[in-house]
């Protein structure tokens, strides 16, 4: 009569199979990422014809306007605690886009968090409830960010506005965007411009491009984690351009997610690349590049080593990019 084996051997020949793999395809796999990330690098800071044409608003729309509607998502997952890097984002879409009304769409909210009460007198509560406005995706147990995907496609097909991930800092007003013929705005991630982030959503109510990018979902595989977030968009925009418009890079998205990017932007600085720094900063109007409305701090790389370190005070006394960046919003 058969009898498996143990567990513990079924484990260990895994675990013998996992080890092995690595030890033969390691360099292929560390050269597949490190390769991925040179792309990603490899931006030489010219616009596109069709990228300048969608930033400086050639052909504005005698549409309505793009609503002056500001959109964040908090508190999905148990993590109903804003933190300094929340605030700084928020703040800075008050500062820096004037909305008529900010929402911050929730489910779990702890009102005490002093970075909340900061705000709150400024920003719309709208809660959700997700297992009763999800319950498909609920039951399949999508993750929260997934979820959160899903959200912001909705809102913004339902109301239109301006989305902005809780970890963007917005540098200067997106009026210039908001006449555009285009129903939907989305900037280019990556220097080879191989997505197009869902991090900053601009959007007419009813846009035909996210009422097909929510459909789109019903084909969701949740292992393909960004996928449906900033490739498919891509290669929608390429489908059909005259639904969308995109942005070159360095609009929304630059520097980048890659770990050189992310130490450049938190690095010391020296004495002379402070009063360099400063001076970009003067010359664009807060921003680092001419066309720069706002930067992404990339929170899923950044967050450990970074971004939940910061305090006001390191703001105040550091001297990083970043904290130069944004020491007006404190």
């Amino acid at each position: 009569m058969f009898r498996p084996p143990p567990k513990s051997v079924v484990v260990g020949v895994a675990v013998a199979w996992v080890l092995i793999f690595l030890f033969f395809f390691r360099p292929t796999l560390e050269l597949h990422f490190n390769n991925s990330e040179i792309l990603t690098e490899s931006y030489d800071f010219h616009e596109t014809s069709e990228e300048a044409q969608c930033f400086k608003n050639i052909h504005a729309s005698s549409k309505s306007p793009i609503p002056r509607v500001v959109h964040f998502l908090w508190g999905f997952g148990n993590h109903p605690e804003m933190t300094f890097m929340n605030y700084l984002a928020i703040r800075s879409a008050l500062i820096s886009l004037k909305p008529d009304t900010l929402k911050l769409h929730y489910e779990e909210l702890s009102r005490d968090n002093i970075w909340f009460q900061r705000l709150q007198d400024n920003i719309t509560l709208v809660h959700h409830n997700m297992t009763v406005e999800y319950p498909k995706q609920t039951k399949e147990h999508w993750q929260v960010s997934h979820m959160a995907d899903a959200l912001r496609l909705d809102i913004l097909h339902r109301e239109g506005g301006i989305y902005s991930d809780a970890d963007v800092i917005a540098l200067q007003s997106f009026n210039i965007l908001l006449h555009n013929e285009r129903d939907v705005i989305l900037g280019h991630e990556g220097g080879d411009r191989h997505g197009l982030c869902n991090a900053i959503i601009l959007a007419r109510p009813d846009a035909a491009f996210l009422g097909q990018w929510i459909d789109r979902y019903n084909d969701f595989v949740p292992s393909e984690w960004n996928y449906h977030s900033v490739l498919l968009p891509k290669e929608m925009s390429l489908e059909q351009p005259s639904e969308i418009c995109t942005l070159a890079p360095n609009v929304f998205f630059w520097p980048t997610w890659t770990h050189r990017h992310i130490r450049y932007m938190h690095a010391d600085l020296s004495r002379e690349e402070v009063v360099e720094v400063e001076n970009l900063l003067d010359t664009y109007g807060g921003a680092f590049y001419s066309n720069q409305l706002a930067y992404h701090a990339w929170s899923q790389v950044a967050r450990e080593e970074y971004l939940d370190r910061l305090t006001p005070e390191l703001v105040k006394e550091k001297d990083t990019r970043f904290n130069l960046m944004v020491r007006r919003f404190l």
